[in-house]
């Protein structure tokens, strides 16, 4: 299902706002709704595109954010980060691009603001997690508080990750498992790209687990024991995934190794081969090189068994070299 922009005053930036009703349930609320919204009414949560015109007014006039966390919340090049503001929370996440499958160089950024009364939250690219949420909001699944809806957020980002990581696992797998079997051919690349791809995503989930280390700790009364035991689980989560990966990239390291060993075995057993066909052969040129010179005084030349003797000698010759190679134990 894909967001549906509603038409605002503050330029067409807002997604959808659901207020939510404590009990698992929420009700949407069009902009106008959002304007008259005061905080005994119940916990408020705004999703909005964060390059629409008039989102940053809206955010400095209605939650009341400062330049400085206006500026972290609609910045282009973000990396995964929270931190504690008051009573409020920054939390910057990476979430997996459906339409990209699994390029960490195409997660979309995930930006939150929260506190005790209303979240807002903001992207450009679209991202299903929201949309998923505020659905099983409106269906009275959803979560019944502001630290509810942090962990859930969290929880759906963090899902297709766990598909992800277990994919990039299953292909190292599968190239080891080629390698030992002899099929060496075009794995190069494939292995090039796994390291990528592994490099890229720890590049986005160790910071991220940093980030949510730091929700487990940070000092705010609206965040209870369990949603914080929660983050923790999450943040135990992220960490076995960097692992996984820190594991796949060090495999796809010794893959390429043993990969480039194969190959360079392979090589010098042909070049090998190769260098025992010159010899034997090289002192053989080099008789029929001297029997064709076009000279007089050639031997045999008027002998109709000239040739059979010139074959039946080169026989002999190469015999004899391969039985020296052999007795050397170059053969």
């Amino acid at each position: 299902m894909h967001d549906v922009s509603v038409e605002t005053a503050s330029g067409g930036g807002l997604l959808f706002a659901v207020l939510l009703d404590g009990g698992g349930g929420a009700r949407e609320l069009d902009w106008g709704g959002v304007q008259a919204w005061a905080p005994e009414q119940g916990f408020l949560w705004v999703h909005m595109d964060y390059r629409a015109p008039g989102v940053r007014e809206w955010l400095r006039d209605g939650p009341g954010l400062d330049d400085v966390l206006i500026d972290a919340l609609c910045a282009q090049a973000t990396r995964p980060r929270s931190s504690c503001r008051g009573e409020g929370l920054l939390v910057n996440l990476r979430a997996i691009n459906p339409a990209s499958k699994g390029d960490p160089d195409e997660m979309v950024a995930f930006r939150l603001w929260l506190d005790g009364r209303c979240a807002v939250s903001l992207r450009h690219r679209q991202l299903k997690v929201p949309q998923e949420v505020r659905d099983a909001l409106l269906g009275g699944r959803g979560p019944s508080c502001g630290g509810g809806l942090l962990v859930e957020l969290c929880a759906r980002i963090f899902d297709p990750l766990s598909e992800l990581v277990s994919s990039i696992d299953d292909e190292a797998d599968d190239i080891e498992e080629k390698i030992l079997g002899g099929e060496a051919r075009e794995l190069r690349p494939k292995i090039s790209d796994l390291r990528r791809r592994a490099i890229g995503l720890r590049r986005f989930l160790a910071p991220q687990r940093d980030a949510m280390g730091h929700l487990d700790v940070v000092p705010v009364e609206w965040l209870a024991d369990r949603e914080r035991l929660m983050l923790r689980e999450l943040g135990e989560r992220l960490l076995r995934f960097v692992e996984e990966l820190d594991s796949v990239r060090d495999r796809a390291a010794v893959t390429q190794e043993e990969l480039s060993a194969r190959l360079a075995e392979s090589m010098n057993r042909t070049m090998y081969v190769l260098s025992i066909v010159t010899a034997i052969f090289l002192p053989l040129g080099l008789l029929t090189g001297l029997l064709g010179v076009n000279v007089g005084g050639m031997p045999g030349v008027e002998s109709e068994q000239a040739f059979t003797y010139v074959c039946v000698f080169m026989g002999v010759v190469a015999l004899g070299l391969w039985e020296v190679f052999r007795r050397k134990r170059l053969l």
